[in-house]
């Protein structure tokens, strides 16, 4: 295996990638390092050189000046050489050895900056400081023009504190296209999905220990985005062991969002953070999984569009049991992503048409008066785009007025009482039985879990095969009648609650002890109904921050269920924002939304604390 070497340009760090791309025809000294830019012919003598490389510059964020002083010519045979020094050209013009062997397969290798190795020509990876500890490690591919093997890039920050997640130039990659519409679209993937070459840790040394082998081959899914050109730049952290939030083996993502020291736990941690603070990172794959905090808000202020297994291929032996998760900072990129990934189009002309609308008011109780009023300006633009009028209501009226046949009088709490939870923590033991007893086999004790992970494998054992039948009967049932009762008729009818309740809640809080989580939450609804799930930051409300001492912002999310297709429900979602002039882009950093202003318009700052 080559081994990995680094060089600092003009004070920023990049990776060499190994991969030898070709030669130049000039004999230089063998150990000079030097950062080139690889233009054809035409382009070197175009009357405006110094135009096309200040463009390079401004749609490349790898590319920067000092690649320009030298130039690395690609001839053809017809291409005719003039005399630089005649055009006024002062810069070094090498030229690219075109019979190089090395060549064949590359064909016409992009323009773009490149670093020459004494006469050899390679790839120059921009190398960014992970400093939110989002991600386990970052990852380069063994072969840039096939990429299916990777290898983990082990190298840290200047300083040491932090790792180096490595991207390519955009330069490198073509115009998306029908056959790879996701050309050059930087992808991070989460920790438990297999990427070959990698190996896997799901935030566990103890699960790093027994299974330190890396994936002799990427999920499905992963393989997939992949074919379609993404660029996977590393793997980001999951929960611990799927549901634990102590961080006991592995230090937590640190979340961006207001002052800093909000908790990131989110359903994909790691994913949320790296897309809630690096600009240089488009989308993120993650994977939902119900967490252990009850009517807390996912603090992390990014747009996921969660997908359930039926309608997305499996990511490995360590899928989860409830779906993945596409993340991103724009609506309509992320509308483009998944149709990409799954190979379908939205609706095809005309958009979707919506009859209904209904505002669940019990999966999140108690909301402060500040974030209620972001969800009545909300479900006010949904109206109005829409041409509908809410209906505010629970499952449990619904359930009432129109139960499902032969049930009689049985109430929906009782039937759904602890049928979701119950059914969870019994896929959850059945999947790790096999993990504890190779861990203690091999060395001869337990291995360690967190409280949250422990506390549900323990009570999923104790369920019986019988029991757990009984839960997926009363789960089928209540799905059937949700999409019939529900949803039928209006295919994309929108259902919309409150992505729990927003409020701080910091690194330094204590955890609950882990409990039975019972009913329908805001998280185990969207897990068993099989359907498109979108999670929707609009709008931010304001508290003072015992860590910063002033004012900061809280995302404010809804989560949103469709009737129809993954597409009906963001591009109608995305069309009713539109219609208003709310945002659809989000921003990284401590704001999710670029202005705070629209978030605090009606409320002052001590009317919101004294609610949170």
């Amino acid at each position: 295996m080559v081994s990995l070497q680094t060089v600092v340009i003009a004070g920023i760090h990049y990776l060499i990638h190994p991969q030898k791309l070709g030669t130049i025809t000039a004999i230089i000294n063998p150990d000079s390092i030097l950062p080139v830019t690889l233009l054809a012919t035409h382009e070197i003598f175009s009357p405006d050189l110094d135009g096309l490389l200040a463009g390079l510059d401004a749609v490349d964020d790898v590319f920067i000046p000092e690649f320009g002083s030298i130039l690395v010519e690609k001839a053809t045979e017809n291409d005719r050489h003039a005399d630089p020094s005649k055009l006024g050209i002062t810069r070094d013009i090498f030229q690219l050895n075109s019979s190089d062997s090395l060549l064949q397969g590359f064909n016409d290798l992009p323009s773009g900056p490149y670093i020459l190795h004494g006469p050899n020509l390679y790839q120059a990876w921009r190398l960014y400081e992970d400093e939110y500890d989002a991600f386990v490690f970052g990852v380069i591919p063994e072969d840039v023009n096939e990429p299916e093997q990777f290898r983990v890039l082990n190298a840290l920050s200047t300083n040491g504190l932090h790792k180096s997640i490595p991207v390519p130039s955009r330069l490198y990659h073509r115009h998306p296209s029908p056959r790879k519409p996701l050309s050059g679209v930087r992808v991070s993937i989460s920790d438990t999905a297999a990427l070959e070459g990698v190996g896997t840790t799901l935030s566990s040394a103890s699960w790093e220990l027994l299974h330190p082998e890396p994936a002799d081959e990427s999920a499905h899914f992963v393989r997939r985005l992949i074919d379609l050109g993404a660029v996977i730049v590393g793997k980001t952290k999951a929960p611990p062991m799927e549901s634990g939030q102590e961080w006991v083996d592995v230090p937590a993502p640190w979340n961006p969002r207001a002052d800093g020291y909000q908790r990131a736990d989110d359903s994909s941690p790691g994913a949320v953070t790296a897309i809630a603070g690096y600009p240089w990172l488009q989308h993120a794959l993650g994977e939902h999984v119900v967490g252990a905090l009850a009517n807390v808000a996912m603090p992390g202020g990014v747009y996921s569009l969660r997908l359930p297994l039926p309608i997305v291929p499996k990511l490995g032996e360590t899928q989860r049991p409830e779906g993945v998760e596409i993340i991103s900072r724009q609506l309509q990129s992320l509308d483009r992503v998944v149709q990409a990934a799954l190979g379908q189009k939205g609706p095809s002309s005309g958009g979707p048409q919506t009859n209904r609308l209904l505002y669940l008011t019990e999966l999140s109780p108690e909301l402060p008066i500040e974030q209620s009023r972001s969800f009545e300006k909300l479900i006010s633009i949904l109206e109005s785009a829409l041409e509908v009028k809410v209906e505010h209501t629970s499952l449990a009226a619904l359930w009432a007025a129109q139960p499902p046949d032969s049930l009689g009088d049985t109430s929906l709490g009782d039937f759904m009482k602890l049928a979701p939870f119950r059914s969870l923590s019994y896929r959850e033991a059945q999947k790790y039985r096999q993990f504890h007893k190779e861990y203690r086999e091999k060395f001869h004790r337990e291995a360690f879990v967190e409280r949250n992970p422990r506390f549900r494998w323990d009570y999923g054992e104790k369920v019986t095969e019988d029991q757990n039948m009984l839960d997926l009967s009363h789960i089928g049932v209540f799905r059937k009648w949700f999409h019939e009762i529900i949803l039928t008729g209006s295919p994309t009818t929108l259902v919309v609650f409150p992505h729990g309740v927003s409020r701080p809640h910091y690194r330094r809080d204590k955890l609950a002890d882990p409990k039975v989580i019972k009913g329908l939450t805001y998280e185990l609804l969207p897990a068993i109904l099989d359907s498109p799930h979108l999670i929707l930051p609009f709008d931010q409300i304001p508290f003072e921050s015992i860590i910063s001492g002033r004012a900061e912002q809280l995302p404010v999310s809804a989560s949103i269920v469709g009737g129809g297709s993954w597409a009906d429900l963001v591009q109608t979602v995305d069309g009713a924002l539109k219609s208003a002039g709310w945002p659809r882009e989000l921003s990284v950093g401590r704001l999710a939304l670029p202005s705070a202003d629209r978030s605090i318009e009606e409320a002052t700052l001590g009317e919101a604390q004294a609610e949170l």
